[in-house]
């Protein structure tokens, strides 16, 4: 058995949850999701808990292709012992 936390599995900052909430921001003033899909992605994005939870609500939007997860560049990295 390993300790190892998958990525999609770590647990989201609120500065990743803004991020996203920007991103979805964006997309929108270009017309990308519906005033209606906007209000449940960005509220979905407030009570996410991991970055599968985030990423589901950009895969579907121009640039999330081939990318990995959300990721918090001022977490520390865990590193299997």
């Amino acid at each position: 058995m390993t300790d190892e936390i998958a990525p999609q599995d770590l647990r989201v900052s609120h500065e990743e949850r803004e991020h996203v909430t920007k991103l979805l921001a964006a997309h929108f003033s270009e017309g990308r999701p519906t005033v209606d899909e906007y209000g449940e992605r960005t509220a979905a994005a407030a009570e996410s808990v991991t970055r599968a939870d985030l990423n589901r609500l950009l895969l579907d939007l121009p640039g999330a292709e081939g990318r990995g997860p959300v990721r918090c560049w001022s977490c520390p990295t865990r590193r299997a012992t």
